[in-house]
């Protein structure tokens, strides 16, 4: 789409991060804009013609398409950016925050004496995955509904994956560290993603970098040794010539970056790491640090497989794309590419 809001953003010195914070986007999603291959919503667009003083007009030249637009009533309270689920409830269409709060979908019950197995062709068309972005349940409900295979995904750090990887546990790695275990592996970019602070909404504390973190009165929850996330909070601490024991929390560990975010959202902490879709899942602020790719690590000879393929061929689609940068708020440009380590 042709804009002029590079033209407005650098007039006004206005740095493409802090356009994206005001919009509740990323960084990438706004020179996506820009270059005129996005297309935002009619929040985020409100939002920035509201942080460069001007109209949505003056930015995107016709006055944003509001055709599709409805009057949604929130059961709780929500957030500008939030994402929701849409049900209509007598005349009203009612929404309700889209965060996991659900029995988990279960085959059975772990038992030291064994398990008792479920109609065994299923599993022929299941793809166990591991990995920390909780994006990957877009892609889990994409093949679900789209093909007959499934996703299996264990939610660990990348570090873990790529473990149970080389001990032949897992038929897929996610890993946003930038490397694989071994040889005769193939990898495939699932998406980048900003990584920062995630803070309560509006910023209370003004936390603004990782220095902030050792301030007296804040507190964080931390992940476990070999998640990226910790990898790469202990960087920043490095450079900063800060001691792990200067944060409180520092020991405190989440399981995974939804959790972690939880934490946050509950008041039990003031801030932790993690990516953007996860402030995004309950209302929270970020500040980002870094750009992350997150990749697929898929052993060669798994590669053949139909369930392989089909999880490949849905990382094309756009509906994926769409979700991937509409929901989760992630960078899709090379999504479903092939990348070398």
């Amino acid at each position: 789409m042709e804009n002029r809001l590079r033209q407005f953003r650098e007039g006004q010195n206005i740095s493409a991060a802090a356009l994206a914070l005001a919009a509740g986007v990323t960084r990438q999603t706004v020179h996506a804009i820009e270059a005129g291959s996005f297309v935002p919503n009619a929040a985020a667009a409100l939002k920035m013609a509201r942080k460069l003083r001007t109209t949505v007009e003056e930015l995107f030249g016709e006055p944003y398409p509001t055709e599709h637009l409805a009057q949604v009533e929130m059961a709780v309270p929500v957030h500008d950016g939030q994402p929701v689920r849409l049900a209509r409830v007598g005349s009203h269409i009612i929404g309700v925050p889209a965060i996991p709060f659900a029995w988990p979908e279960a085959d059975g019950i772990a038992h030291s004496a064994g398990m008792a197995l479920p109609d065994q062709d299923r599993l022929e068309n299941r793809i166990a995955i591991a990995g920390c972005d909780p994006a990957i349940a877009i892609l889990a409900r994409h093949l679900a509904q789209r093909t007959p295979f499934e996703l299996v995904a264990l939610n660990c750090s990348s570090t873990k994956s790529l473990d149970l990887l080389s001990q032949g546990k897992i038929h897929i790695a996610g890993t946003h560290l930038g490397k694989a275990p071994g040889r005769n592996l193939r990898a495939f970019t699932f998406a980048s993603w900003e990584e920062g602070l995630v803070v309560a909404q509006g910023n209370p504390k003004k936390i603004e970098t990782v220095a902030d973190l050792a301030r007296r009165g804040v507190s964080i929850v931390n992940r476990e040794t070999g998640a990226g996330s910790r990898l790469l909070l202990d960087r920043n601490l490095r450079r900063l010539g800060l001691k792990p024991a200067s944060v409180s929390g520092y020991t405190r560990f989440a399981s995974g970056h939804l959790q972690a975010a939880w934490f946050v959202s509950a008041g039990i902490v003031d801030a932790c790491i993690a990516p953007f879709a996860a402030a995004r899942a309950y209302g929270l602020s970020f500040v980002p640090l870094a750009v992350e790719r997150f990749d697929l690590i898929i052993p060669q000879k798994e590669f053949a497989a139909k369930a392989v393929q089909a999880l490949l061929a849905s990382l094309q689609t756009a509906s994926v794309r769409n979700q991937l940068s509409g929901i989760a708020g992630y960078d899709t440009s090379r999504t479903g590419m092939e990348v070398d380590f």
